[in-house]
């Protein structure tokens, strides 16, 4: 099955305002299972026919929800964290971004030492698995089903290497925008590592920095860079682009 999400997720959403609700219409509209909202007060209520309920644990008990995704503001986003974490739910996607440090340090130090949750971001632009499920605000179109995993630092620019492939009939598994935060609940590696184990992802695309491509020389499947930052990456047995075009292209000559 693919990695983080699939047709079996559930999400329930923490801080949905004006912007979140549009989002929100976005996943419903791709198929993903939305079956909460969280808000405390607002229990019993509900939106788009979706229900609100006070607290995670609340939520957990009478939906299938196996995935957190946070719009909440920087002053909640920490809280709304641990609290997906004390309920048990495996998968937190954190869109909030600019969250203070020291909650976010207190945050990812009680993350770590329960071991329960994996967190995505902050500042996550989401993760998509095509055709089955998506948290996060990507256009759904841009991307296709098919065998190519893809770990980025940068949201749109994940859009851009998707729609590339997509346009030229070459799908993806799992891709998923990492965070814009210092410090990540996942980090670059850590995702490779989970790609490498899925049986449906071939090769494995990072769009990130130089450092990500140094730490990743010895993986057991083909791995491909994009890195925009200028960087003359040396000493790295991987291909890595410098530019959208050429990065597509080697799957055509591939093909």
């Amino acid at each position: 099955m693919p990695i983080l999400i699939d047709r079996k997720t559930h999400v329930l959403i923490h801080g949905v305002e004006a912007e979140a609700v549009s989002i929100v219409q976005q996943l419903l509209a791709y198929g993903t299972n939305v079956t909460a909202f969280i808000e405390a007060g607002k229990g019993g209520t509900s939106l788009l026919d979706i229900p609100y309920f006070d607290s995670v644990v609340r939520a957990k008990k009478q939906s299938a929800a196996n995935v957190s995704f946070i719009f909440s503001s920087l002053e909640k986003a920490a809280d709304a964290i641990l609290e997906a974490e004390d309920a048990g739910i495996p998968l937190i996607v954190c869109n909030t971004s600019s969250i203070p440090l020291q909650d976010m340090t207190e945050a990812q130090r009680i993350l770590r030492r329960n071991g329960r949750s994996r967190l995505i971001g902050p500042g996550s632009y989401g993760i998509i698995t095509p055709g089955q499920s998506k948290v996060g605000s990507m256009p759904g179109y841009m991307y296709s089903s098919g065998s190519i995993g893809i770990v980025s630092r940068y949201g749109t620019l994940m859009d851009e290497v998707a729609w590339g492939l997509t346009s030229k009939g070459i799908g993806q598994s799992t891709c998923i925008h990492i965070g814009d935060y210092p410090f990540l609940g996942t980090t670059v590696a850590d995702l490779v590592s989970l790609l490498e184990n899925d049986e449906h992802t071939e090769t494995i695309i990072i769009l990130g920095e130089s450092n990500d491509f140094i730490s990743l020389q010895n993986g057991r499947k083909e791995i491909v860079g994009l890195c925009l930052d200028g960087t003359k990456i040396k000493g790295v047995k991987m291909p890595v682009y410098d530019s959208i075009e050429l990065l597509c292209n080697n799957f055509i000559t591939e093909n």
